[in-house]
């Protein structure tokens, strides 16, 4: 059993309108994505509720990220 940790890290890009104005401001915040598998610690921890630490919840041979992109479920 491999017991080493992946290290990995997500781009979020956030998105701003300022009043009226048609001026968006775009800014990429890095959020850690520790099994490397796409999806960010918190969006696992607060949308999927996947586990963060493990890349294939579900242990079918798909990662989080990818099945959540194709429509699957991860878990």
């Amino acid at each position: 059993m491999d017991l080493r940790i992946k290290i990995g890290v997500g781009v979020v890009l956030v998105f701003c309108l300022f009043g009226n104005s048609s001026v968006a401001s775009v800014s990429a915040v890095t959020e850690l994505d520790t099994d490397g598998d796409g999806l960010t610690d918190r969006l696992e921890e607060t949308v999927y509720f996947t586990d963060r630490l493990v890349s294939d919840t579900d242990g079918d041979g798909y990662a989080d990220g990818l099945e959540i992109v194709n429509g699957y479920s991860p878990r």
